[in-house]
């Protein structure tokens, strides 16, 4: 899930031993802005979706997750759970209540800090002495939903925002992806509350500030 821009995944049974992956999905054009406004000749195509389609998997493209085609298609497929990263669009709830065990996300924080969009950046502007990721369900309310599990990352002083993303991409293996997720499929009730907001959410990041830096942190 780390090789692309917006991305979901529609897995198979979760009583085998290892998910079968049935779809992918991803927005049409998944732009810096997370603007839904876009033309054709924008989509966005991702080398995770180019290596779907070379695997002959489905590959969805719907401009909005609540468009009535993809709720369609999304019933006929069926699928156990649905596990998403940096989609950059809300789930309606009509799409959260098709998959029996619901909508899984990876968000690249210890939330409850850094909601929304941006979050590594966001560590890093404000000085965040440790990061890390979390696989959570999806709930209508704003990546706060219970909790799986977490792995954390030290900022270190000379990270930048890519440096920091590359290091969790590799702690996040797929033992380790299994691992946090097994709430989902072992222990449907081991998922826990999110702690009280300590941190405000996080939005968009203007083009000039991309490039974060934590040799320029507060």
């Amino acid at each position: 899930m780390g090789c692309g821009d917006a991305l979901t995944i529609g897995t198979g049974s979760p009583h085998h031993s290892a998910a079968r992956i049935s779809f992918i999905a991803s927005l049409r054009w998944a732009g810096s802005s997370r603007s839904m406004k876009s033309t054709p000749s924008r989509w966005s195509v991702s080398c995770c979706t180019q290596r779907a389609e070379s695997a002959g998997l489905e590959v969805l493209k719907p401009a909005r997750p609540r468009d009535p085609e993809f709720l369609d298609r999304l019933r006929q497929i069926g699928p156990d759970c649905c596990a998403v990263t940096a989609y950059g669009a809300l789930i309606p709830q009509a799409a959260l209540d098709i998959p029996a065990r619901g909508w899984v996300n990876l968000h690249f924080s210890l939330l409850p800090a850094w909601r929304g969009a941006a979050p590594v950046q966001h560590a890093i502007m404000h000085g965040d002495d440790i990061t890390g990721a979390t696989t959570f369900l999806i709930v209508p309310e704003l990546d706060a939903g219970p909790v799986f599990g977490v792995v954390t990352e030290p900022v270190l002083p000379s990270d930048t925002a890519g440096d920091l993303l590359a290091r969790l991409a590799v702690r996040l293996d797929v033992t380790e992806l299994h691992r946090l997720g097994a709430g989902s499929h072992d222990h449907p009730g081991a998922a826990e509350p999110q702690l009280a907001r300590v941190k405000p959410g996080a939005g968009p990041i203007r083009g000039e500030l991309v490039r974060c830096d934590a040799r320029q942190r507060p």
